[in-house]
């Protein structure tokens, strides 16, 4: 969704413009109006897909949540070793921040919001569940040495990879594969026995 795939398609462009504006100018920054403006529409033509700006922002943010959820488990390795477990999910967080910048932005700008209903929350959770389980399997076998709790961990992870990917926007940092690879090992020998 981030760019429109079908020009005619009217809700798919209502969509991409919502992704674009709640993202440049948050929730409360975009009326349906410029809304309807930037997708090219009319500001009825919304309600007859969204009965309101809340129903419009929790169905783009369970549709990004959702696909982070897949781009995570995308070819995961169930097998493998703790270690490359961990470095496939911290691999899968930075393709999907390459693919889809302005969504990982998105979510990490309206994750709190008090506007999300009980389904956004449910994605929220549902993603970080993917996760958790990993490191409940990883501590079973072993291989965690963190007294933490799981949804901690997770925080920690995640939390690290959100910083480096705002130090990069802030040219603090270059964000290279390199360093993206790098930084999760380190993060990896904290956590592991």
């Amino acid at each position: 969704m981030p760019v429109v795939r079908d020009p005619e398609d009217k809700k798919e462009r209502i969509l991409t413009s919502a992704l674009r504006l709640f993202t440049e100018k948050g929730f409360e920054g975009t009326p349906i109006p410029d809304l309807a403006k930037d997708a090219g529409i009319g500001a009825g033509t919304i309600y007859r897909y969204y009965k309101n700006k809340e129903e419009l922002v929790n169905e783009l943010y369970r549709f990004w949540k959702n696909k982070l959820r897949e781009t995570l488990a995308e070819n995961y390795p169930e097998k493998a070793k703790s270690k490359d477990l961990f470095v496939h999910l911290w691999k899968a967080l930075a393709t999907f921040y390459h693919r889809y910048p302005e969504a990982f932005e998105f979510l990490e700008l309206h994750y709190h919001s008090p506007y999300l209903d009980q389904a956004s929350k449910k994605a929220t959770s549902e993603t970080m569940e993917f996760i958790c389980t990993f490191l409940e399997q990883a501590r079973a076998k072993g291989d965690i040495k963190s007294d933490l709790g799981s949804m901690e961990l997770v925080s920690l992870c995640y939390g690290s990879f959100v910083g480096m990917i705002k130090m990069a926007k802030g040219g603090y940092i270059q964000l290279s594969a390199e360093t993206l690879h790098a930084s999760g090992l380190t993060l990896w020998k904290a956590l592991a026995k």
